[in-house]
């Protein structure tokens, strides 16, 4: 009877060790599972803002009536993002964007309907009062409405406005809601310094 009694705890203990085990691997497992989401979520952040930047730079360019040197090429606005990839007003080839860059944190979206756009007046570079171009799209976005890691862009003076919650008149709650891919507004300035735009994507993230 002693002995029966000594082998049922045996196997009472065994049973709450192994349970104890499961319940902690199963922690476990669940803590890596969501530090690899963290960590493959940082990675496409860091895409995004690298092509974000490239479909700047294309626009700025655009904008540029010096580019491409030598010969230039006349402004206009730009009424859709496919003109970046070749220029129908140029009677040579002029491509201003390279690849049409899709949205990574909207993977099912093509282009250009990953993108959200922004039109508006594009200041020439030294002309402060006039001669500026209208009414073209002058920026893009994100269509994800996601919940951004990063949120501060601080550091680099060319990207400032990605993160500088401001107002949103689509949006009224636009302060009060923590910082979405949409935010993240890459606006074309003629003014910019491209080499930051380059590091931006990579530096101090």
């Amino acid at each position: 009877m002693t002995l029966m009694k000594t082998r049922l705890n045996q196997n009472g203990f065994t049973y709450l060790l192994a349970l104890t085990l499961v319940v902690i691997m199963g922690i476990m497992l669940g803590m890596i599972g969501q530090s690899w989401k963290t960590v493959m979520q940082r990675e496409r952040e860091k895409e995004l803002l690298f092509r974000g930047s490239q479909i700047k730079e294309a626009m700025e360019n655009w904008y540029n009536k010096d580019y491409p040197p030598p010969r230039g090429h006349v402004v206009m606005p730009l009424n859709k993002l496919d003109d970046l990839l070749l220029d129908p007003n140029s009677l040579t080839p002029i491509r201003y964007l390279r690849y049409p860059y899709t949205d990574p944190m909207a993977p099912d979206k093509e282009w250009p309907d990953c993108w959200t756009t922004g039109r508006g007046a594009v200041q020439k570079a030294g002309v402060p009062n006039k001669g500026a171009t209208p009414l073209g799209i002058n920026s893009v976005a994100s269509t994800s409405t996601a919940a951004a890691i990063k949120v501060s862009f601080s550091e680099y003076s060319s990207l400032s406005s990605l993160g500088d919650k401001k107002s949103d008149p689509a949006d009224p709650d636009f302060k009060d809601r923590p910082l979405q891919y949409r935010d993240w507004q890459f606006v074309a300035d003629p003014n910019s310094d491209h080499s930051k735009t380059y590091n931006a994507y990579h530096e101090r993230w």
